[in-house]
């Protein structure tokens, strides 16, 4: 393990091959290209909570949207909060199920 912590980050890829041990570098257009979904993907989840879900909310209720807002806003904060905690608690799994 020592020898992969001296090497520089994104700058190549490991890849086994036939019991052999092949680098292949990546470009900056192949990087770019990797991550293009992951940028797009991530603009459209961050405009759920600042467009799509105000007007959700006003659409559905009409009295009362701004508390109706911060309680689903709080309910996704807290959503957040349980998929590392199932994570750290499914990494120290004991049971005879064994670990995920």
């Amino acid at each position: 393990m020592a020898a992969y912590e001296d090497k520089p980050l994104l700058q190549s890829v490991d890849v086994l091959y036939a019991g052999e041990e092949i680098k292949e570098h990546l470009s900056i257009f192949r990087l770019a290209a990797l991550n293009a979904f992951v940028l797009v993907y991530g603009a459209l989840v961050a405009s759920m909570g600042v467009i799509i879900l105000p007007k959700e909310m006003e659409r559905m209720f009409e009295a009362q949207h701004a508390i109706y807002l911060g309680i689903f806003v709080g309910l996704a904060g807290f959503s957040q909060l349980v998929c590392p905690l199932a994570g750290f608690f499914s990494d120290r799994c004991t049971l005879s199920w064994g670990r995920r």
